[in-house]
């Protein structure tokens, strides 16, 4: 029996998950949003792939939906915005991967919530737009509660 210790670098994956990697790369590859024949096919496993991660997360398929909606492609000035933010949030992550789960999470998201403060005080400082300045407000309180949440994470975990 083999023990591979180093999983927070990269760990194994079940058999199961492997067969249906290849079987999905190699036989049903087609794009779950086309209307053909392997369309149809790969939008099952989508389909499935929902039901079985909201299984997991206890949450509602329709939960599941809404964050796919939320996260589909943006156009226009947000797309050239996040293309930048995502490639340094991606060299983040592998810069921070020997951190383990729990510290590259909370470590990760300080800078995310840092950025979303810094964009939120010249719009609550400029703008005459109720909305906007609640919208802004609303963001600076809520990250920097959570900020503080992070920080207290860290410096608790930092002592063991």
């Amino acid at each position: 029996m083999e023990i591979y210790f180093d999983n927070s670098a990269t760990t194994r994956c079940y058999d199961s998950v492997k067969d249906i990697v290849v079987k999905t790369m190699t036989e049903d590859f087609g794009n779950p949003s086309a209307m053909h024949l392997k369309g149809v096919d790969a939008e099952k496993y989508v389909k499935e792939s929902a039901k079985t991660i909201a299984g997991i997360l206890k949450v509602q398929e329709k939960e599941i939906a809404e964050m796919k909606e939320l996260l589909k492609p943006l156009g226009g000035i947000e797309e050239s915005a996040y293309a930048p933010m995502k490639k340094a949030m991606q060299h983040m992550l592998e810069e921070g991967k020997n951190l383990g789960a729990n510290m590259r999470f909370v470590e990760l998201m300080l800078p995310h919530h840092a950025m979303a403060l810094e964009m939120s005080v010249p719009a609550l400082l400029g703008s005459n737009n109720p909305q906007i300045l609640n919208l802004a407000e609303n963001i600076i309180i809520s990250q920097a509660k959570e900020m503080r949440q992070f920080k207290a994470w860290i410096a608790e975990h930092h002592k063991k």
